[in-house]
């Protein structure tokens, strides 16, 4: 905190404003910004800047990281998380166990060379600890290799992760959705509000758009009412 002080009380001396933190999402971190941010008050002798002012995010990597953790601890007693799920159907982090296992190994157990998946390795899956998850391996479960692969081998995924057909679906959309949003937030090109004719000739406001991915673009607008989620 200290630290954050010092640098801050700097930038302001040399005529910057600060209006972001940025920060990998780590829940020390977390704990830290909000503890200052809880401290901040209309003056203060150290922060020159009032609660509102001040933004903390995550850098979009690191952010990745964070879904692909509370997809992987969902449901798990020692992490102390509650399961995701849909109304009757459930997120399962199992089949992506079950999805390296079927991509490595036959059916009648022999290995599979080459490995189907090559980039799905086994640190990606399930690392010594989360907290030793690489940055570069965290999206790599949602990547659209990955779902193509599940959603042609459903039925084998289905029995190796011992869920039902309808889990897997249901874990398959939110792999698909974590993606594309990733894809939206982590885009080269700048995100710019943008409107569209709404079916009646006239233009209305659709929020954010990716000029990139499609010649269209990919809206967060569009993404929520796809998946049936709130961004």
């Amino acid at each position: 905190k200290e630290q954050l002080f010092a640098v801050m009380a700097g930038l302001e001396y040399s005529g910057l404003n600060v209006i972001s933190w940025v920060c990998d999402g780590a829940s020390e971190h977390a704990k830290m910004f909000k503890s200052v941010l809880n401290a901040v008050g209309d003056k203060d002798p150290d922060l020159k800047v009032r609660r509102d002012d001040i933004w903390v995010v995550s850098d979009t990597p690191h952010l990745g990281k964070k879904f692909r953790n509370n997809f992987k601890s969902s449901g798990q007693r020692m992490y102390d998380t509650k399961m995701l799920k849909r109304g009757v159907s459930f997120i399962v982090w199992d089949v992506i166990r079950a999805t390296y296992k079927v991509a490595t190994t036959l059916e009648d157990g022999t290995c599979r060379l080459p490995r189907s998946l090559h980039k799905l390795s086994w640190d990606a899956v399930d690392p010594s600890s989360i907290m030793q998850l690489r940055v570069n391996l965290a999206m790599i479960p949602f990547s659209v290799d990955v779902q193509n692969f599940i959603q042609r081998n459903i039925a084998r995924v289905s029995r190796e992760a011992r869920v039902r057909v309808q889990d897997v679906r249901l874990t398959l959309i939110y792999m698909r959705m974590v993606n594309e949003l990733f894809q939206i937030m982590n885009c080269r090109e700048p995100i710019t509000w943008t409107s569209e004719d709404d079916g009646t000739g006239t233009n209305t406001p659709i929020g954010l758009r990716d000029k990139v991915n499609t010649s269209h673009g990919l809206s967060l607008n569009k993404l929520s009412q796809k998946y049936g989620v709130s961004i």
